[in-house]
């Protein structure tokens, strides 16, 4: 079964140090490419609901083609409530 879009945005989280929103849509689009939400915009939005949270930091910011990208790793508290609430997949 799948997850909700905002739970396997914050999954990518327990497996990688660090990502953009960019990298999460890409990772993602796999399982989620038919998903209209699945678009850099709406990852965004779910990493500053998150980062709000306290879920996750920011980890990095990087001006990238004109624009600005920023990366987010998990906080340890963060991690600890990801990985116990939604898990990890069993295929990572």
């Amino acid at each position: 079964m799948r997850l909700p879009l905002n739970a396997a945005v914050l999954q990518q989280f327990a497996l990688r140090p660090e990502a953009s929103a960019a990298e999460i849509v890409e990772a993602l689009a796999p399982v989620y490419g038919r998903d209209r939400s699945l678009r850099v915009a709406y990852v965004e939005q779910a990493l500053l609901t998150a980062m709000m949270n306290g879920l996750l930091e920011e980890s990095r910011v990087a001006e990238d083609g004109g624009g600005v990208c920023a990366w987010y790793r998990a906080t340890s508290t963060g991690l600890d409530t990801i990985r116990t609430f939604i898990g990890v997949p069993t295929h990572a």
